[in-house]
């Protein structure tokens, strides 16, 4: 994969996050943007294993979530519901 690869998902994942701000409760946009950052994770998981240039760091930034354990810490904050 090429660079313009790699822009292209990232903006694509963006554009995503972007909308998950949009969600009409909290708990959505919260649940939203955690589905967002751990695809952007895993994302950025498998493509560092197709080039070893690859900057992860770069990626998640154009992706627009945080590097790191956000996912971690975005996990802490929903409120799991259970339904019958």
């Amino acid at each position: 994969m090429t660079r313009k690869d790699y822009t292209l998902i990232a903006k694509a994942v963006k554009e995503m996050n972007d909308r998950a701000w949009n969600m009409h409760t909290a708990h959505d946009r919260v649940v939203a943007r955690m589905v967002v950052s751990g695809l952007a994770h895993e994302l950025a998981a498998e493509l560092d294993n197709t080039n070893p240039n690859f900057d992860r760091g770069g990626f998640l930034k154009a992706c627009g979530v945080a590097g790191g354990d956000e996912g971690v810490r975005l996990s802490a904050t929903v409120s799991v519901r259970h339904y019958d």
